[in-house]
């Protein structure tokens, strides 16, 4: 049984190689993705189960010349896994090293949700607001 960081490094492993088979067997089959793309690629929609992520790695084949993600740092935060990191890629308009940051929720060993950030205060509000009675 790998550990929630270590699914998190292989998922990102799967991603850059474009092994889609290798992330969705990562991914628990009611994944909900919001990547910070979604609003040009999706239309805004966040990618929703497995034939989403489907969605979202052609999308990213269309989009992209090229596009790699690189986490810097992964941690645990409570029940969720938080990768600070870089994605870089080519497309019409280049991307050089950009800032993001990526929020991971799981069910078991499965992530059942992924939110991509380009601003880590956004991020840690989004974990805070998680922590709030409700």
């Amino acid at each position: 049984m790998s550990s929630r960081t270590e699914v998190v490094e292989q998922l990102f492993d799967a991603f850059n190689a474009r092994d889609l088979d290798a992330a969705l067997s990562l991914l628990h089959p009611e994944i909900f993705f919001e990547p910070v793309s979604g609003a040009i690629l999706n239309k805004g929609e966040p990618y929703v189960g497995k034939d989403g992520m489907r969605q979202y790695f052609a999308d990213v084949q269309a989009h992209w010349q090229e596009l790699t993600v690189k986490p810097v740092h992964v941690r645990a935060a409570g029940d969720a896994v938080v990768a600070l990191g870089h994605a870089s890629g080519k497309s019409a308009a280049p991307l050089e090293d950009a800032p993001a940051t990526w929020v991971f929720k799981f069910d078991g060993d499965l992530v059942t949700h992924i939110r991509i950030f380009s601003d880590e205060h956004l991020a840690r509000q989004a974990l805070e607001g998680d922590a709030q009675p409700g």
